[in-house]
């Protein structure tokens, strides 16, 4: 057990860097200054201590930020992807040079020195990158906590590779039962998906299976928790967005704020026959139990306040999503300008933390079980922050 201990203006971050559980500690307490006891005494107010456990202090370069740096960094390490799926959101990639080995591995120590905890490799698919594992072991080497986003499209040997990296974190995409899924992602991935999921169960790995929330695969909700409990992983249902490239999925199949609450009503459902599977969905407002993505707190106008994406060829936006927008949410080029600089004085990612959901502070839910829904993906298909798939008037 290791824990790192971030130094912020208004107190603390602290992360577990094999469970990736974190806290924000507002205190005027010197935590750096106590004894070994007194640090142990803190700690074991927040987390379950345990024999072996270590700690490590972060602090930032000086800064009045909000947040000196990012829980997490989502980064796209290549602009390689084994499928075209019909749901991509992307935005068709740019014909500009992806960051060498080199250069990532320069944003990565810069990312550890800084604060950041995570990292969180994402599509296009990053097992594609031909220094997927090279960048993998930096990560694991720098202590980071290290997650992957894959669709499993690959052979028995890349998946006992992987499984020996030993991630922290994997998330496998699997949409619906093997009809759907390979009908909306390519013929013979399903299996694929699923040999990995069933590769990782005998492992200590975390991981999940990710589902896009779409009119393809809402009715197969039930037939998802039951796979993630027979091979023992969580779900995460996100709601499908009508952005990226084209694709005749892009016009008909996006939920509703009626059949999101259909979704929502069912997961909830789900959860008292499925009680080991941990169910996550937005809008998630009609469990006793406050069931979340993130933290609410940093939280404001959506968990991109507390993170980032960074593309394969270094520009920084608060979320991916934004992306499709072209330059509007672009806050730097890493390369060019360097992480810190970015985050501490760009006046466009100021300006999207600024931004306020005024109808939500309306609901009794909102920053309790709710958030606001997803600001960039309402965003990005509606040019609205008010989230389309909230159902709060359906109740």
């Amino acid at each position: 057990m290791h824990i790192r201990i971030r130094k912020e203006k208004f107190g603390y971050v602290l992360f577990d860097r094999e469970t990736r559980e974190h806290y924000f500690v507002s205190t005027q307490q010197t935590i750096e200054s106590l004894s070994e006891k007194g640090i142990i005494g803190f700690l074991k107010s927040y987390y379950k201590v345990s024999e072996d456990l270590e700690y490590s202090f972060i602090f930032p370069p000086t800064n009045n930020l909000d947040l000196s740096a990012p829980v997490g960094i989502y980064l796209e390490i290549s602009e390689r992807c084994n499928m075209e799926c019909r749901h991509c959101y992307k935005p068709t990639p740019k014909k500009v040079k992806a960051l060498g080995t080199r250069v990532k591995k320069l944003l990565l120590n810069e990312l550890a020195c800084v604060g950041v905890f995570e990292i969180r490799l994402c599509g296009n698919e990053p097992t594609a990158s031909p220094d997927f594992f090279e960048i993998c072991q930096f990560i694991k080497d720098l202590g980071l906590y290290l997650g992957v986003n894959t669709n499993a499209y690959f052979d028995y040997t890349m998946s006992r590779k992987i499984i020996q990296l030993n991630p922290n974190f994997v998330a496998v995409s699997i949409d619906g039962n093997e009809t759907t899924h390979d009908s909306i992602r390519r013929m013979g991935s399903y299996k694929k998906a699923v040999n990995f999921l069933e590769a990782l169960s005998s492992t200590k790995i975390k991981r999940r299976i990710n589902t896009v929330l779409s009119q393809l695969t809402i009715d197969k909700i039930g037939y998802t928790v039951q796979l993630a409990n027979d091979l023992g992983t969580d779900v995460s249902f996100l709601p499908f967005r009508p952005i990226g490239r084209e694709s005749s999925m892009k016009m008909d199949k996006y939920l509703t704020k009626e059949s999101m609450y259909k979704a929502v009503s069912e997961i909830t459902e789900l959860r008292e026959k499925y009680p080991n599977v941990r169910l996550l969905t937005y809008f998630d407002i009609l469990d006793q139990k406050v069931i979340y993505h993130h933290s609410m707190d940093f939280n404001s106008p959506c968990p991109a306040r507390k993170n980032g994406f960074i593309s394969y060829y270094g520009d920084f936006f608060p979320c991916d999503f934004l992306r499709y927008l072209g330059d509007k949410f672009l806050c730097g080029n890493v390369y060019k300008n360097g992480f810190w600089r970015i985050w501490a004085e760009s006046r466009v990612l100021k300006s999207f933390q600024a931004i306020e959901h005024q109808k939500c502070k309306e609901c009794n839910f909102y920053m309790k079980k709710c958030y606001g829904g997803c600001v960039c993906g309402s965003k990005t298909s509606l040019d609205s922050i008010e989230d389309e798939l909230c159902f709060i008037n359906l109740l």
